[in-house]
């Protein structure tokens, strides 16, 4: 009976017995298909999400270089409009069809051409009858084009692409990186459109000024003699309340060569691309508490001196050690990316920002060589898009000589500055360029002294009269100075650098949290994604009184392009970094400390503290930077 029934199963004439759902293949079949439809869909949730990310992160990589980029052929384009035609042309002129004006043809090209015309027809009319004798089907030109479409799509994107590793068929982030840069490229280029239209309406209004200043100058020189003294009283004092004195040498170039002497002069210069994420600390979460224990001990310090005054409290033995007081606390690196943003970005980014709050046109960065400075610098320049200008003392030396080259060197650097906004004018080691005097006879023969262009830059930027000044209230350009030693400069150089610039931001040492962050960050960017935290803990111990440029130099003595190639084969031991961190110099406690004190100094406090140990210091004329952060 059992092989009597297998054989009518075998030949269909049976239906086989119900099976177990766990050996049943229909139930195994939807349990798959259900399996791969929720696969489908996390795939898909996946994708919609790359979307996003991905066109973030090719706006913060690839944005700037597509923005560099369209800049440098539109001002390549409107310069050779400008050349070609005298005039600024304007960006809907690009959409524009050039017009082809015709030539007039004389009496043997008029025959030429007829004759010409007539063998061509002859030619088509022969073709023609041949053509309807040997008539072809037509062609379904739909069903071609959508061949042609599918075969150039596979040809592009999937001919030469490895699916081998891709088993998942998960997506392929090159593929979302290609869908969705055409709309980056749109975003940028309707801010590039937006600033080119800036450009060339200032470009427009300096050309008009410039032009009417030397037509106004050519007429008081008609009307020399004419006219009673009055009126010749009124002329002179209307000239007098114009704008600053403009070399000649400057007038007579266009800014686009003047704009490329500066290039050539490497006074301009183009910054590296850093952003204000990459100025990486820690918060300072004892700060507050710090900050109420300092002012806490400076009210008893006072009360104590009133008693031992009234002979209430016997005086301190000789020789007795001083008490350590509460040290005010040094600003966190948040505090300090706030105070750039608020102070420096906003406005330099924003005209009607800049218009509304002008904020200040002078920002001064204090703080030990190594701290980032320089990084903040070009984070500025990057995150506005702004030129980069370079009048470091030793950037500028043997550079436009001579009694009037100074001047002419700052005039022409703020110009094209004013001209160009938004724009970032870099001082460096600017405490050399306010110190008084001419200087030694050794230093002045090994170059030019720093503080030339201190004259020029006061009556340029802070002269007491606006109409005298070359930067208005409004202009989106900074000015930025940096000083490695604030401490060195006397109390009558500190005063006129706080009184030019209207801001200083102080720059600290990184505290232990703050290097474990910076050896972090230095270590994924070299290759290093996933250090172990005890060797950051133990880099960052050792590692105190070290700025963040001397563990950034030191990362990347070590750690080449070829140590990351070989990691498979030898881990990364932070014993590889000891020898790079040997020749790094470390601040000394004295430069340190020298560096708190001026800071503590120019906010008006612990003005006490620092006449006891010889400063010196004030409370009033050399505190006044009591406003300043």
């Amino acid at each position: 009976d059992i092989m009597r029934q297998e054989e009518l199963i075998f030949i269909g004439m049976e239906h086989p017995p119900p099976l177990e759902p766990a050996h049943d293949p229909i139930v195994a079949l939807a349990k798959n298909r259900q399996r791969r439809k929720h696969v489908q869909r996390a795939h898909a949730e996946e994708y919609r999400q790359a979307l996003v990310s991905l066109k973030d992160e090719v706006a913060a990589n690839e944005a700037p270089e597509m923005r560099e980029e369209m800049l440098d052929q539109l001002r390549d384009w409107y310069i050779k409009e400008h050349e070609r035609t005298g005039a600024f042309p304007k960006l809907e002129q690009l959409t524009q069809e050039p017009v082809v004006e015709e030539v007039p043809l004389d009496d043997k090209q008029k025959k030429a051409k007829e004759k010409a015309d007539k063998e061509k027809a002859a030619k088509e009319a022969k073709k023609k009858g041949k053509a309807q004798e040997e008539e072809a089907p037509p062609v379904d030109r739909h069903f071609m084009e959508g061949m042609e479409s599918s075969f150039r799509l596979w040809s592009d994107k999937w001919q030469l692409r490895d699916e081998a590793n891709n088993f998942a068929q998960r997506f392929d982030a090159e593929l979302v990186k290609q869908q969705v840069r055409p709309e980056v490229e749109e975003a940028v280029r309707e801010e590039v459109r937006q600033r080119i239209e800036t450009e060339l309406q200032n470009l427009e209004e300096a050309f008009e000024r410039d032009r009417n200043k030397g037509k106004k100058k050519k007429g008081k020189g008609g009307k020399k003699g004419k006219g009673g003294k009055k009126g010749k009283k009124g002329k002179g004092k209307k000239g007098k309340a114009k704008g600053p004195k403009e070399p000649k040498d400057i007038a007579s170039k266009t800014l686009d060569q003047l704009y490329r002497d500066l290039v050539q002069k490497e006074l301009v210069k183009k910054h590296p691309s850093v952003h204000m994420s990459q100025y990486v600390g820690s918060f300072l979460n004892l700060g507050k508490a710090q900050e109420k224990a300092f002012f806490k001990a400076g009210e008893e310090r006072d009360k104590l001196d009133k008693l031992k005054a009234a002979g209430k409290v016997p005086e301190d033995e000789e020789g007795a050690p001083p008490v350590e007081e509460p040290k005010f606390p040094d600003p966190s690196v948040p505090q300090v990316r706030q105070a750039v943003t608020e102070w420096c970005i906003w406005p330099l980014g924003e005209q009607e920002l800049k218009d509304q709050w002008q904020g200040v046109n002078a920002v001064l960065l204090a703080g030990s060589p190594g701290v980032g400075k320089r990084t903040l610098a070009n984070a500025i320049a990057t995150e506005t898009g702004a030129n980069f200008f370079d009048l470091t003392p030793s950037n500028t030396n043997g550079k436009y000589p001579g009694k009037k080259g100074p001047y002419e060197m700052v005039f022409a650097t703020l110009k094209l500055a004013k001209a160009y906004q938004p724009s970032v004018v870099w001082i460096g080691d600017v405490e050399s360029v306010f110190k008084a005097g001419k200087g030694k006879k050794g230093a002045k023969a090994a170059g030019d002294p720093p503080n030339r262009i201190l004259k020029p830059l006061k009556e340029l930027v802070d002269h007491k009269s606006e109409k005298k000044r070359l930067l208005a209230r409004n202009d989106r350009v900074l000015i930025i100075g940096a000083t490695s030693a604030p401490a060195s400069a006397s109390a009558k150089e500190t005063k006129a650098m706080l009184s030019f610039f209207k801001k200083a931001i102080f720059l600290p040492l990184p505290d232990y949290p703050s290097r474990s962050m910076v050896w972090q960050e230095a270590l994924k960017r070299a290759g290093i994604t996933r250090p172990p935290a005890d060797d950051v803990q133990t880099l960052a111990r050792i590692t105190e009184n070290y700025t963040s440029g001397s563990i950034m130099r030191a990362v990347r003595r070590s750690i080449t392009q070829r140590r990351v190639d070989r990691l498979d084969r030898k881990p990364f031991g932070t014993n590889e970094l000891i020898a790079p961190l040997a020749k790094e110099t470390p601040i000394y406690h004295k430069e340190d400390k020298d560096n708190y004190e001026w800071y503590v100094k120019i906010l008006g406090l612990n003005a006490k503290s620092a006449d006891d140990s010889g400063k010196g210091g004030k409370k009033g004329k050399d505190a006044k930077g009591g406003k300043k952060k």
